[in-house]
């Protein structure tokens, strides 16, 4: 549209040019003539007539042009008001737009402001109750009820209260919360779980207490239910908590991630830097134990913890069962970890731990085990599980023989080689060379057979020829030995000298792990050997995957490095190839340049 103001003979003429069909796309303002859409009620209606004149005159002299100027600012102030109108408008809509928004967090005031069960069922009438306000009403009450402050009547018939639990998920069935019956028994937050599915529990975790998240893991371990998405919410919220664990707490998490496998490395960060604070004040051995145990089957090394733990024990000992005692030295044992009062320790406890004390035999025999892992181990102790009516008491009634465990044959394998190896002028009993114990199966896990089958693989470039590599050993000490080669001064491969007329079963990079070379490494043949001799240098080669090392510490685990002592105590220097620092997946220049290496330091020294 255009419009011009004319002179004609004192007149003026205004021209004023339309077109009704405006292209959409145009940027020019609207004018009078075109209707307005109000943006709500309280907005001032404009109604304008649609000119389709092409011209128009106005018949007004010039001594008018006052009054017509006049009337021009009067529609401007129009316009203005009626712009003001519209902004106003927009901003009221704007307004009730926040509304919600401080309902809901009022509504999160009201819920953790409640007193009784009635002022929070009546929160559930409201219209702007969500899941997670109703997750968030029904865990205060689950925590109530927990407590002893209500009864399970006084709300289980409720018709608001089963309207939050459909509101969470399935709802409860006919009516009667059994699900919640038992939750409240148990205290915990199944009912929570139970009403909703994984998925959801897991994002609603963060509207919750710690106490109540604590609870809800320690369910999870109860009921052996891994749920993968709520743990990980669980333990994500939990490790970034500001509010110290105390020590109930700490055990709790710990035996719930020991019981469900799931380590989580923050929350374990974050539960073991609160233990160290709370572990002097306690005066309860149950919950000492229950922690030891736990971060034995985590295999999480804490030297900080662990020595706060020792301490505890060396001052309370006279309290303290003889299990908790039994759990302090396996778990000492499984991260091999010596405390720096070792020698005060094993003098206060091995009193307070005798075969007498403990349950059974194979509790006697970790304890063993355990001594020498951590090289406390006496004549007597090794003598004691040795014992051929000793390995009777071990074997179990299974179909109508009486068979021994694969672990428990593993630990006395490591002793028997521990006697002939580790303790000087041992003259007690030995594992007879015909005992069921030697035929103990030994197996690897896929990923270490990978690994192992890289290292050798990498060896093959190394050396000339299979001749001067043996792979695949059993050593007939309770572990496979990966690799042994021999080295001269100079670093030169020598080949492997051929042990005894027994059958041996050369085996390669390719071959199946259940295809070993049986030819022992005789503990008896090679006592008081050196690793050096005249003929070369023998490498035994130990691969260590992840069920090797500790967590938390990037160190071998106490089986692992007792399998590299008794092989030093063999005559073999070992070469440890961790898979922290060997990558399979690296080119094959980069691996062969590690392991030549660290082959030449092993020879000439560092």
């Amino acid at each position: 549209m255009m419009i011009r103001y004319v002179p004609w003979k004192g007149w003026r003429v205004l021209f004023r040019i339309s077109n009704p069909m405006q292209p959409s796309s145009s940027s020019a303002p609207a004018t009078v003539g075109l209707r307005l859409t109000p943006c709500s009620e309280s907005t001032t209606k404009v109604v304008g007539t649609s000119v389709d004149v092409s011209s128009t005159v106005v018949s007004a002299p010039e001594d008018q042009t006052h009054d017509t100027s006049t009337s021009e600012s009067k529609s401007v102030h129009v316009v203005n008001e009626r712009k003001s109108s519209i902004v106003a408008a927009a901003f009221a809509s704007l307004k009730r737009v926040e509304v919600p928004k401080k309902s809901t967090q009022s509504l999160h005031e009201s819920i953790s402001a409640a007193d009784s069960v009635e002022s929070l069922l009546s929160i559930a009438e409201s219209p702007l109750v969500s899941r997670r306000h109703a997750l968030q009403i029904v865990s205060q009450l689950a925590d109530w009820t927990a407590s002893g402050h209500v009864k399970l009547s006084d709300f289980e018939t409720d018709t608001r209260f089963l309207k939050l639990c459909r509101l969470l998920g399935r709802g409860l069935p006919h009516g009667s919360p059994t699900l919640w019956k038992e939750a409240s028994g148990n205290g915990d937050l199944a009912v929570v779980l139970g009403v909703t599915g994984e998925d959801k529990a897991a994002k609603l975790v963060a509207g919750i207490s710690l106490s109540q998240m604590i609870r809800i893991m320690s369910s999870l371990a109860q009921k052996q239910r891994r749920s993968t998405p709520l743990l990980r919410s669980l333990a994500f919220n939990l490790a970034r908590q500001r509010e110290k664990f105390n020590i109930k707490d700490c055990a709790d998490l710990l035996y719930a991630m020991a019981t469900l496998n799931f380590p989580d490395d923050l929350l374990l960060e974050k539960t073991c830097g609160d233990l160290c604070e709370c572990v002097e004040s306690n005066h309860r051995p149950a919950v000492i134990g229950s922690i030891l145990t736990s971060l034995g089957l985590l295999r999480y090394k804490n030297t900080e913890v662990l020595d706060a733990l020792v301490d505890w024990v060396v001052c309370h000992v006279d309290v303290c069962r003889p299990h908790d005692l039994t759990a302090l030295l396996l778990t000492l044992a499984t991260v091999f970890h010596t405390p720096s009062n070792a020698d005060h320790l094993f003098n206060v406890i091995l009193p307070h731990v005798t075969v007498q004390d403990l349950p059974s035999p194979s509790a006697w025999l970790d304890v063993v085990w355990s001594l020498v892992v951590l090289e406390q181990a006496a004549t007597q102790h090794v003598a004691s599980v040795l014992d051929p009516n000793f390995c009777i008491k071990l074997s179990v009634d299974t179909d109508g023989k009486m068979r021994m465990n694969v672990a428990s044959k593993l630990k006395l394998l490591n002793i028997n080689a521990a006697a002939q190896l580790k303790i000087p002028g041992y003259k007690g009993p030995l594992l007879p060379s015909d005992s069921d114990v030697h035929s103990v199966p030994l197996t690897r896990s896929r990923e270490k057979q990978l690994l192992v089958a890289s290292i050798l693989d990498s060896f093959s470039n190394l050396l000339p020829s299979a001749t001067y590599l043996r792979s695949n050993i059993d050593t007939g000490m309770g572990f496979l030995l990966d690799g042994e080669c021999m080295l001269d001064s100079n670093c030169n491969p020598l080949p492997v000298p051929v042990e005894s007329t027994m059958s041996r079963n050369f085996g390669s990079e390719k071959m199946p792990a259940s295809s070993f070379d049986k030819t022992p490494v005789s503990p008896s043949r090679v006592r008081g050997s050196r690793c050096a001799t005249n003929k070369g240098t023998r490498i035994g080669i130990l691969a260590r995957d992840y069920r090797d090392m500790c967590r938390g510490s990037p160190e071998p685990n106490g089986v692992a490095a007792l399998s590299a002592k008794l092989l030093e105590c063999a005559g073999y220097r070992v070469l440890c190839v961790p898979h922290t620092k060997y990558n399979p997946r690296e080119k094959l220049l980069q691996r062969v340049q590690y392991l030549d290496q660290h082959l030449k330091s092993l020879v000439r020294g560092p």
